[in-house]
C-alpha cells in the first residue's frame, strides 16, 4: 500500500445539499415553458392544476419550476380533461 494516498475515502456529500433550490417564475415565463398563453396559465391555475404562490413583499404571483416540471412530465397539455357533458353522452334521437 502507497504511503502519500489517503487509506479511506472522504464521506460523499448527501445529495440535498447539491439540490438547487426551487426557482420561482413569473407568469409570462411560466406560460412561455409551457407553451401556452397567460390567460390560459390562470385559468388552470384557479382549477388547481398548477399551484400558485402568491408574493406578499412584491404583491405578485409565482410559479414554482418543479411544479412546472411535473406538468409537463405528467402529459402533453396542462390542462385538465373538461367533463363531459349530458347532451354529448345522450343519443342522438329516439326514433335512430
Amino acid at each position: 500500500m502507497r504511503e502519500d494516498l489517503p487509506a479511506t475515502k472522504p464521506a460523499p456529500t448527501p445529495p440535498e445539499f447539491h439540490a438547487e433550490p426551487d426557482r420561482l417564475l413569473k407568469p409570462r415565463d411560466a406560460a412561455a415553458m409551457l407553451s401556452i398563453s397567460v390567460r390560459q396559465l390562470w385559468r388552470i391555475s384557479g382549477l388547481g392544476v398548477i399551484p400558485r404562490v402568491n408574493m406578499a413583499s412584491t404583491r405578485g404571483t409565482r410559479f414554482r419550476l418543479s411544479d412546472l416540471r411535473r406538468v409537463m412530465a405528467a402529459g402533453s397539455s396542462p390542462s385538465p380533461q373538461a367533463p363531459a357533458t349530458e347532451a354529448a353522452a345522450a343519443p342522438a334521437g329516439k326514433g335512430a
